[in-house]
């Protein structure tokens, strides 16, 4: 909570909170699935905190914490970071994509699958 607003670095340690539930988003290297986009984790909301507590008055005392911070600390599973490329090239987008889809543009798209679909069942 104390670094609510602050921009987030690239590699920096980041914890995301679920707003409805209040649970913090996990990952558990245990369930992890290959996907088109390489190694992947099963995310859900689950806060992993340690046994024992930390000191918090303290923290408040100093200005470290507030009432809003976790009385034990999260574990690696809910701690994320957005990582960049390491490769200044590997940031170059040279993919080949359609332009932006307009509203009308979805409905004639939305039209000829209708169309197409009906000259089948014919």
């Amino acid at each position: 909570m104390l670094s609510k607003g602050s921009p987030v670095l690239a590699g920096q340690d980041v914890i995301i909170r679920h707003c409805a539930t209040k649970e913090l988003l996990s990952a558990d290297t245990r369930y992890n699935y290959v996907s088109d986009f390489g190694g992947e984790y099963e995310i859900c909301g689950n806060t992993n905190t340690v046994h024992g507590k930390i000191g918090v008055l303290g923290g408040e005392f100093s200005g470290r914490r507030t009432a809003e911070t976790n009385v034990k600390p999260e574990m690696n599973q809910n701690i994320f970071a957005f990582v960049t490329a390491y490769d200044p090239s590997a940031a170059v987008d040279d993919r080949n994509l359609p332009p932006p889809l307009t509203p009308e543009g979805l409905i004639q798209k939305v039209l000829s699958i209708l169309r197409a679909r009906s000259k089948v069942s014919e």
